[in-house]
């Protein structure tokens, strides 16, 4: 059936017949597995689909009105917006992002605001004919269509410039920040950002970030509230003249400007702590994790970390996240909702005696409470 209307379709469709862009009215669908049918531009409306399953199914921009979906399941084909009313979309599959393909792109980093559009930044060698790695990026609507084209970000282009991190309030404005090498003229790493409106342009001009210039700082991790005003960390070498690395950050206003001074983060300044990791809610409150030598008393890396409120003070003392001890932990991510409520990840070797790396989490409430 094409383009056809449908009283009481069930007989049809248990037949296994498709029926694209077919109209379903005033029909009871329940409990029925329709995995693989043909379902595209549909629409239904008045029907019950309570646990029908579309495992597989095209549901592709179907719509739904006063239709009954619930415990209705579809994976691997299309999804639907739950509720009563609502209109089912594409499921993206796995898709290539990057335009240029010569060479290396490697090291991404995505960031997305509340409409659903997001933004996807990687480090690319040699794009631009110079031997170097630069920062560039390509914009996404909602529905996973691009918006735009693949575009440069970095200014400086001399040396190489890796590791991005990228960070979007609910508007759709967003900061990019990355590593930049010999960009001071004095052969170390330092910190660099650009900001974005939400229409893709530029706003302002790139900008350095760390204040301390001696040795390397590199790696660094970006973090954006509700109203823009965002957090910028990274590790930094030698900083505090103990040889090895700390963890260092600056926060900014909506408008771009630094709010206070460039901040130690790390208490515990034994040995290294690197890979810094951070998360912001909405109110600008924030947490920074990141991966820390000998901290624990033994001879590997564990992951901590350290809460803030929105005005900069810390929230807590610096807390233990792993459980799990031996070995080491390493290269941790963590993610914030609107709330507060955080979670951390981490890598951990041989924690389920197989000599490999695994990947572990913890979450926690926005009282900093593990849950």
């Amino acid at each position: 059936h094409v383009n056809t209307e449908i009283n009481h379709a069930k007989v049809s469709l248990n037949a296994g017949i498709d029926c694209p862009h077919c109209t379903i009215k005033n029909d009871d669908l329940s409990n029925q597995d329709y995995s693989g049918l043909d379902l595209s531009s549909a629409n239904f409306t008045n029907t019950s689909l309570t646990n029908t399953i579309f495992n597989g199914g095209d549901l592709t921009g179907a719509t739904l009105t006063g239709a009954n979906l619930s415990g209705a399941t579809w994976t691997d084909g299309s999804y639907c917006r739950l509720g009563s009313v609502g209109s089912c979309l594409p499921v993206l599959r796995e898709f290539h992002i990057n335009t240029e393909t010569n060479d290396y792109q490697n090291n991404p980093s995505v960031a997305m605001d509340d409409d659903g559009d997001f933004v996807i930044v990687w480090a690319s060698n040699n794009q631009t004919g110079d031997t170097n790695y630069g920062i560039f990026g390509q914009r996404y609507k909602s529905d996973g269509s691009t918006n735009g084209t693949e575009f440069h970000i970095n200014t400086y282009t001399n040396d190489g410039q890796r590791f991005p991190s990228v960070a979007m309030d609910d508007d759709g404005d967003f900061i990019v920040t990355w590593t930049s090498i010999n960009q001071t003229g004095d052969n170390f790493y330092g910190i660099f950002g650009q900001r974005y409106k939400s229409d893709g342009s530029t706003n302002g001009t790139e900008f350095h970030i760390n204040t301390y210039t001696n040795s390397f700082q590199h790696i660094p991790s970006v973090a954006m509230d509700d109203d823009g005003d965002f957090i910028v960390t990274w590790q930094s070498f030698n900083q505090t003249g103990d040889t090895s690395y700390g963890i260092f950050g600056q926060r900014y206003a909506s408008t771009g400007s630094a709010t206070g001074t460039e901040f130690h983060i790390n208490t515990y300044t034994i040995s290294n702590q690197r890979f810094p990791s951070v998360a912001m809610d909405n109110d600008g409150d924030f947490v920074i994790v990141w991966e820390s030598k000998y901290q624990t008393g033994d001879t590997g890396y564990g992951i901590f970390g350290q809460r803030y409120k929105s005005d900069g003070s810390t929230n807590g003392t610096e807390f233990h996240i792993n459980t799990y001890t031996n070995n080491s932990q390493n290269n941790p991510s963590v993610a914030m909702d609107n709330d507060g409520d955080f979670i951390v990840t981490w890598g951990s070797n041989n924690q389920t005696g197989d000599n490999l790396d695994g990947i572990f989490g913890q979450r926690y409430n926005n009282l900093g409470v593990t849950q």
